[in-house]
């Protein structure tokens, strides 16, 4: 899972070269920036007495902010940012064995600011964050394997969650923006009771998250 990163890295060496523009034009109007990459940071899944679940691995990680210009360089947007982690290595307490796809996502609100004319930008995105797991054809045998029998998927309730990014963009065109940028996301919520009941799991697990991400970005601004 190494390729999305070491990818951002061999394409963030080439935009230089590409660039048209020196990056002087403020950023005015609309926004629209989408970056791939890839992400690296445990999901861990705290059920109090019974022990601790722990996902580990990398992913792939989507991050979306769709908004405005509120002044020169300043972005408002609305936020959409999520991590796909397929078949992490699992240690602890869990009821989960076999394929399982683990996902943890963030809606909010953002703002990000551009330092101009070095078109370095920095923003910060707050909101919902919520963890769902997908794909899941095995369970532990030895963790309630009947109830869960007839589920293909478990998520959280809604919980809380912030991210910080920064990056540095070379104008492709007028409007068009390619570069690299690198975030830190936190992200907390409670498991749904009807996905756990009490008599299996008296205290209800908690999940976790940090992470860190690398990408590419694209911006239409």
């Amino acid at each position: 899972m190494r390729t999305p990163i070491l990818t951002a890295l061999l394409v963030a060496s080439a935009l230089p070269a590409l660039a048209v523009d020196p990056g002087s034009q403020a950023h005015t109007g609309f926004y629209l920036s989408v970056a791939l990459g890839g992400a690296n940071g445990d999901v861990k899944e705290d059920m109090g007495a019974l022990g601790t679940g722990t996902y580990s691995g990398a992913g792939f990680q989507l991050d979306l902010h769709v908004g405005g210009a509120v002044a020169p360089n300043l972005i408002l947007s609305g936020d959409f940012n999520m991590r796909a982690m397929s078949n992490p290595s699992i240690s602890g307490y869990s009821e989960f064995a076999g394929d399982l796809t683990m996902v943890d996502m963030l809606i909010g609100v953002g703002l990000t600011y551009y330092i101009m004319p070095a078109n370095v930008f920095v923003g910060a995105t707050v909101g919902v964050a919520g963890f769902g797991t997908g794909n899941n054809s095995n369970y532990n045998s030895n963790y309630n394997s009947n109830y869960y029998s007839n589920n293909d998927t478990i998520s959280s309730d809604s919980g809380t969650g912030w991210s910080l990014r920064v990056g540095k963009e070379w104008r492709m065109a007028r409007r068009l923006g390619l570069g690299i940028v690198a975030s830190y996301t936190h992200l907390t919520a409670d498991s749904r009771r009807n996905d756990y009941p009490a008599y299996y799991y008296p205290d209800l697990p908690k999940w976790s998250t940090d992470r860190l991400s690398l990408g590419v970005s694209f911006t239409f601004n």
